[in-house]
């Protein structure tokens, strides 16, 4: 048995648990929030589930797959249960099918299904009706080409205004004795220095972070040969960063494996370096991602989002063909960056090709237009760098 005391005095008798990192609860000791959920299982909301829809009990039977709390889960199956009452069934049906298709079975993504009035989303059919034939579309062929406490008290207000590089120059200062060394203006440069190099390296490290890219790749690492299609002056110039303030394109080309992505994955590791924000994705993962945040009505958000973004590298185009909301989204993303924020595309394919990839013969000179012009090219040739030497 285990006994509690308060102020001297016997307040309460548990059994003791003997299971390593067991616990025993007394149901009268609980508050009504703990002891609401006390005597429930998955069993009980599953059956309940069971007795309103088959697409809620599905959906309850797939939450309690997830590895989380069992209250956390009950709690999710409250609010669901609150949502059938509320909602008109056939639309929470509906709700509850998205949620199952997209894998997502939170109460949270069922109840902005609802709310936004998408459970009867659809993406726009592959056969659309196309725009009338016109001459001002110019075609697929044109685009082919004192002393101690002073000490602790500098030591302390460093922390305490968050100046860690100062900090620890000073610190090494203090241990090597150096500062006597140094007028009042150098040890001054100094800490300024040391300050300026951290918050720069803590930024690029913030900034790679937030990219995910592929590759841990850098300019260093790249093979500068003629043969394989990469100009030294050209890496270079792009080195430089002018080509993000201007808000130019890159365009990469090459047979699989001549290092597209690593080309592009160096180049936004550069930029990081710069200062500049970088995101990185895979082309079918990101128009995966504008179909999610279409379905939970956050899709305005994500497209400003990106439209912010200092460089954006966009891999794998031209994999498959794009249907006709993913053209929309493409074409959403480029206008919005266009002449004001750089992309970087990294393709198989030709750049003559894609026109066909893209499809729709309107749209795919809207986007071409504002892609190739202004753009660099880069081809790579050669053998796959996979290749086992």
């Amino acid at each position: 048995m285990v006994y509690i005391y308060a102020r001297g005095k016997q307040a309460a008798v548990h059994i003791r648990s003997y299971q390593v990192a067991g616990y025993t609860t007394v149901k009268e000791h609980l508050n009504s929030h703990h002891r609401h959920y006390l005597d429930r299982s998955p069993t009980y909301y599953i059956e309940k589930a069971k007795e309103k829809s088959p697409e809620l009990h599905l959906l309850v039977q797939l939450l309690f797959e997830q590895p989380r709390h069992p209250e956390q889960l009950y709690r999710t199956c409250d609010g669901l249960l609150r949502l059938q009452k509320k909602a008109p069934a056939a639309s929470f049906a509906k709700a509850c099918e998205l949620a199952i298709e997209y894998r997502n079975f939170s109460y949270r993504f069922v109840g902005r299904i609802l709310q936004n009035n998408m459970e009867d989303h659809q993406d726009l059919p592959a056969k659309e009706q196309f725009l009338p034939v016109h001459g001002n579309i110019r075609g697929k062929e044109y685009y082919t080409n004192h002393y101690p406490i002073l000490k602790m008290n500098i030591e302390t207000q460093l922390k305490q205004l968050r100046l860690h590089g100062m900090g620890r120059s000073w610190q090494a200062l203090m241990e090597t004795r150096k500062h006597h060394e140094l007028s009042f203006t150098e040890g001054m440069e100094m800490l300024l220095q040391a300050e300026e190099d951290d918050r720069s390296d803590k930024r690029f490290e913030r900034l790679q972070r937030g990219a995910h890219f592929r590759y841990q790749a850098s300019i260093e690492e790249l093979q500068l040969e003629t043969s394989r299609g990469l100009d030294k002056s050209l890496v270079a110039n792009l080195a430089t960063g002018d080509y993000i303030a201007k808000g130019e394109a890159v365009l990469v080309c090459g047979s699989t494996g001549t290092g597209k992505s690593f080309l592009a994955s160096a180049l936004g590791h550069h930029a990081c370096s710069q200062g500049y924000k970088v995101v990185y994705y895979n082309l079918h993962k990101l128009l995966l991602k504008t179909k999610m945040s279409r379905i939970d009505g956050t899709i305005y958000k994500f497209f400003e989002k990106l439209s912010r973004t200092d460089l954006l590298i966009l891999d794998d185009f031209g994999l498959t063909h794009l249907e006709q909301q993913q053209r929309m989204d493409f074409m959403e993303i480029i206008e919005d960056r266009h002449a004001s924020k750089t992309t970087i595309i990294a393709s198989q394919l030709p750049v003559a090709s894609w026109y066909d990839v893209i499809g729709e013969n309107t749209i795919a000179d809207a986007l071409l237009d504002r892609m190739v012009h202004t753009s660099y090219r880069i081809e790579l040739k050669g053998e796959s760098l996979r290749k086992k030497k």
